[in-house]
Order: structure tokens, then sequence, then C-alpha cells
């Protein structure tokens, strides 16, 4: 009796340590999933478009503050991946949801707003197409790298002092929270590179940067696309 008893814990254990080994081996194999998420992949809760917008805007700041700070060249490189994925990312779901709603909303110069930040996004993702064809080494790379981020800063500035305001009043904490929704779930499908060619208005934004996600997610892991581990 003793001996089946011990026979079967000893099957057991060794049941058990194969399981174990299994998962070791399966995590070993799959990428690591912090790295091919990100903050701007995540929602705001609870759910208003304005804060959503704004919670990017202060983590872009944050970024670029730590890429200025580190020393380690392939720190930096991480660092400005994820910029260059975030502001992809943003410029795309405010296309979606933000600024056609500042078009038809009754903030002053609500047109002009809506078509100023549109140019603005336009040269943005201009110059991150043509970071993205250079390595960190690069001559011009920090020169470029700070255009697009002076530029940023200047454009979530304006956002936040010209239109958030005014906008907000507009719309009401209701709507605010029902465009919120719209525009978290938006970013699940967001492309995380730049594409100057594709429309950033009209009817079809939406599709054709969700069929640019999944074609950058893919390309972001084939190609091992080094992002920051804690970017969440």
């Amino acid at each position: 009796m003793l001996a089946t008893l011990s026979s079967r814990a000893h099957v057991s254990s060794l049941s058990q340590r194969h399981h174990t080994q299994r998962i070791i081996r399966r995590s070993h194999q799959q990428p690591r999933q912090d790295k091919m998420t990100s903050i701007f992949m995540t929602p705001v809760f609870p759910p208003n478009m304005i804060e959503s917008i704004i919670r990017d805007h202060r983590e872009f700041e944050k970024l670029w503050s730590q890429y200025q700070t580190e020393k380690q060249r392939d720190e930096r490189e991480k660092i400005a991946n994820e910029l260059i994925r975030g502001v992809s990312i943003h410029n795309v779901i405010e296309e979606e949801v933000l600024y056609p709603v500042v078009a038809k909303s009754h903030i002053e110069r609500a047109e002009h707003r809506a078509e100023h930040g549109l140019k603005e996004h336009q040269e943005a993702k201009e110059d991150m197409s043509k970071l993205m064809g250079m390595k960190i080494s690069d001559a011009g790379y920090d020169e470029l790298l700070k255009k697009i981020m002076e530029d940023l800063l200047h454009h979530t500035n304006e956002e936040e002092e010209k239109i958030f305001k005014q906008l907000a009043e507009d719309l009401g904490p209701v709507r605010l929270e029902e465009l919120g929704r719209q525009l978290d779930a938006a970013r699940i499908s967001a492309p995380t590179r730049p594409h100057p060619h594709a429309p950033n208005s009209g009817a079809f934004v939406t599709p054709i940067a969700k069929a640019a996600a999944v074609i950058d997610k893919a390309l972001d892991q084939a190609e091992g696309r080094p992002f920051p581990s804690n970017n969440q």
C-alpha cells in the first residue's frame, strides 16, 4: 500500500515538474508583452475624451525628458521608438474622434482649429517617417527628433489652451464620456508607425488605420523593434 502511494506521488511530482517546465519554455518562446503594448494603447478611467488626450500629452513630455537625460544610446533608441509609436497612435485617434467633433463644434474658429491641427499632424507624420529611416547614430537624428518634439509640444499646448476648455463647455460631461469611450476603443486598432500617405480626414481614416495597424504590429514584432519594458 505504501509502495503504491509512494509511486503515485512520484508520478504526480514528475507530471507537475514537466508541466512547470513546459510553462517556462513557453514563456521564453513568447515575446514579452510589456514591450509590445504601450500606455498609449490603454484606456483612461473614467472615460473622458479630453482627459484621455491630456494623459497622452503628459506622457510625451515625460518620455522626451527621459530621452534628453538618458546616457545610453540603446535606451535612448527605445524611448525614441516609444515616442514615435505613441504619437502615431495619438494622431490617428484624434483624427478619428477629436477633430471631426471640433470641426462641427461651436468653439471659436472651429473649422480652422480642426484644419490647423490636421496640418500639424501631417507634418509630424512626414518627419517621423524620415526619422524611422535613420539610425540613432546617424548625423541629424537628434536634431530631427528635437524638431518633432518641439512641434508636438507646441501642438499639444495649442489644443489645451485654445480648444479643450471651450470644447468641454460646448459638449458637456455626458458627451465627453461617450467620446472618451470611442477614443480609447480606437487606441487598440491604431497604427504604431507614421503613415504620411494615409488620409487624416474623411470616411477612409478608420478602415485604413485598422489595416495599417495590423501590419505595423506584425512588423514591430518581426523586426524586434526595441521599446522600453516599463512603458505602461
